[in-house]
């Protein structure tokens, strides 16, 4: 089965917090409701100021965020290409990935870095607010761990350990003797301030990279993992 590359980028729904308050009330007075959960169990949402915390964690809540691009690679004729689904119309971009995806189902496999735990179902739950019908490729709710075809490079890279195995991209990228994308100009907190102002041609760029990125890695863990 051949490979699927991608990687998703997004920001926040609104970008700060007085503007979610006069743009989505709802979702704003969900956000209150999540904050003073949190405050009794989290030192960090009790110390930092709620607009703060919406800048710092609001990114972590599908419901509080859009995708802005998703950035696909492949494969084809001993050459890797890439191509991009971005702008400002989250329906749009989500609709057409998802027409690929629905494509390619039994065809190829997705391939990403830490996409089983954000990508898949970030997008996944985007769609659904969207009013998108999720493609199979992205499902992974009631699907046994050897029926998934999905690989995430996270994953292999914890060889099986059941404790937290995260590697941060740019770390395994230059372990491995690549040059990631993340130590470039663009860094992965800035992106909603790069999408407001107006720069989401860089935001394209720097996801088109990531996919890249994960391309190389994945290339070299082939040649020394059985199954990767």
């Amino acid at each position: 089965m051949k490979e699927l590359y991608f990687d998703a980028e997004w920001v926040l729904i609104e970008p700060t917090l007085e503007q979610l308050k006069l743009n989505r009330t709802d979702l704003y007075e969900a956000f209150l409701y999540k904050v003073d959960s949190m405050k009794k169990k989290n030192e960090l949402w009790k110390n930092t100021p709620i607009d703060e915390l919406y800048v710092i964690e609001g990114g972590y809540f599908p419901e509080l965020i859009k995708i802005v691009t998703i950035s696909v690679g492949y494969e084809k004729n001993g050459k890797f290409l890439t191509k991009s689904f971005y702008g400002s119309d989250e329906k749009k971009l989500l609709s057409e990935f998802a027409l690929l995806l629905n494509k390619v189902n039994n065809k190829m496999r997705l391939v990403g870095y830490y996409i089983t735990r954000f990508d898949m179902p970030y997008i996944a739950k985007r769609m659904v607010i969207n009013k998108i019908v999720v493609p199979d490729m992205l499902n992974m709710y009631g699907v046994k761990s050897w029926d998934r075809t999905a690989v995430d490079i996270n994953e292999i890279w914890g060889f099986g350990s059941y404790q937290n195995t995260y590697t941060p991209l740019p770390l395994l990228s230059a372990s491995l003797g690549f040059h990631s994308s993340k130590s470039d100009e663009v860094k992965g907190s800035e992106v909603t301030k790069l999408y407001y102002n107006g720069e989401l041609e860089k935001i394209k760029t720097y996801c088109e990279k990531d996919v890249v990125a994960v391309y190389e890695i994945h290339s070299e863990m082939k040649k020394y993992i059985k199954n990767a």
